[in-house]
């Protein structure tokens, strides 16, 4: 049966878009972040869309369009649903993590960080963050060991299948709502992406795999100087084993590449600069 419904979506990503596209749903409104990588891809495609700039435009942009179901992925603003929303209104989110288990602004990272299954949730809409009742899930991984661009992809991939199932669910969630005992909610803080010499090196490995892409990159600071690690492995090498370095101690330094020892291993560091650096010093 063809689905009449008029849909209203708005976001920064587009894979869920791009799946309301193909499905031939009647979309009345597609509003996406200005630069955001929906509202790039949109552009280059000469698809007919509008930018959002602000939490005012989106509200009043919401309030003078005649919708049935909202689809929100993305959207930078937390919206009074219970204000806005009509008798005949459907509003759902897409959220890249299995809800409700790491709500809040950045899942992907805290499936990293805190090693938890990572997926992507349809869910109603409420007043809160992440809150509503769940529709579908689909689930990535049960362990995030891949890589941390990689695992946003898949994730957001994961999105627009639990957006169809939820569409063949016709958006009417579980009976039963979940418990948020034992669950996370996870945005990004400066701490947790800050290395010290406090940190053992299990959390160090964690910090730079939950952080590796650009702009997020886990960071330490060495004579003032900020150091943004790239990548960071562990080296096994008879090389230096009859000499005698101590844990931390800088080895060798090449083309921004620091190796440093750790108890009976190595550790390779990529770092963003290696200017200040030295040779015998401690890294950290």
């Amino acid at each position: 049966m063809k689905d009449t419904r008029k849909y209203f979506f708005v976001g920064a990503r587009f894979f869920v878009l791009e799946k309301m596209l193909e499905m031939g749903l009647d979309i009345t409104v597609i509003a996406t972040v200005k630069d955001s990588p929906a509202d790039k891809i949109l552009s280059a495609k000469n698809i007919e869309h509008l930018t959002i700039t602000s939490k005012k435009q989106l509200l009043e942009l919401i309030e003078n369009t005649s919708f049935d179901v909202l689809v929100s992925n993305g959207c930078p603003y937390i919206l009074p649903i219970s204000k806005l929303r009509k008798s005949n209104e459907v509003y759902v989110n897409i959220h890249p993590s299995l809800l409700p288990d790491l709500r809040g602004f950045h899942p992907v990272n805290g499936a990293i960080l805190f090693n938890r299954p990572q997926g992507a949730t349809c869910h109603l809409m409420d007043d809160g963050i992440d809150t509503g009742g769940i529709i579908a899930q689909c689930k990535v991984t049960d362990k995030p060991t891949m890589p941390l661009d990689l695992l946003y992809q898949l994730s957001f991939l994961a999105e627009a299948k639990a957006f169809m199932k939820a569409h063949e669910l016709d958006f009417i969630p579980e009976k039963e709502k979940r418990s948020l005992e034992g669950t996370i909610y996870y945005s990004r803080k400066e701490e947790d992406q800050t290395i010290t010499i406090e940190d053992d090196m299990d959390s160090i490995f964690t910090k730079v795999k939950a952080f590796q892409v650009a702009g997020q990159y886990a960071h330490f600071l060495h004579h003032d100087v900020i150091y943004y690690v790239l990548d960071i492995m562990r080296i096994e090498t008879d090389m230096f084993a009859d000499d005698n370095y101590r844990n931390n101690e800088i080895i060798h330094i090449y083309q921004n590449n620091v190796l440093t020892k750790d108890n009976d291993s190595y550790i390779l560091w990529r770092l963003s600069s290696d200017e200040g650096l030295v040779k015998g010093e401690a890294l950290l």
